[in-house]
């Protein structure tokens, strides 16, 4: 989604947080589709990561990541990893499903920093969101309500300034 588009929802997955140049698979095959390779060697004895950087020309790379040692409060944090790591993927073979990609059991994918108006939550089922309050505060009812009033006293100025022509 677009920015523009992000700023009307008042949530959405932290998938959106994505850096441009990450690359997300959900499968073996799928990465072969994308990518027109063969899926690496899968490593068992390594996280899954279903994600990568095409192109790192500096030996590491630092990165900000959503970390759930809390589970009930998320937040980003910093690490650094070899560059060879972040240009491949470990894939196990079989389906993937939305929630094992973004699960705290692989390898966490680079995220921007968030905006002034977003805040990480965590939702039913442990599933880390990004809220948008921007959005959340114009739905609020003291919001809603200041509208209403602002409304109803324009009404009241209308119908006060034309009351004596419609009687």
């Amino acid at each position: 989604m677009t920015p523009e588009e992000l700023e009307k929802l008042p949530q959405y997955g932290i998938s959106e947080l994505k850096l441009p140049e990450v690359r997300l698979f959900q499968t073996r095959a799928h990465y072969e589709k994308l990518t027109g390779k063969l899926a690496p060697t899968y490593y068992p004895n390594y996280p899954n990561k279903y994600w990568d950087i095409s192109y790192i020309s500096a030996p590491r790379i630092s990165y900000h990541v959503v970390d759930q040692t809390d589970p009930n409060k998320p937040i980003l944090t910093k690490i650094t990893i070899l560059a060879k790591y972040a240009m491949s993927v470990n894939i196990p073979s079989g389906e993937a499903t939305t929630e094992e990609v973004y699960s705290d059991a692989t390898e966490p994918f680079p995220v921007r920093l968030l905006l002034p108006h977003e805040e990480l939550i965590v939702v039913s089922g442990g599933i880390v969101v990004v809220r948008n309050n921007k959005v959340i505060d114009s739905l609020s009812p003291t919001t809603l309500n200041n509208k209403l009033n602002l409304i109803l006293d324009k009404l009241d100025i209308l119908l006060s300034r034309y009351s004596g022509i419609i009687s």
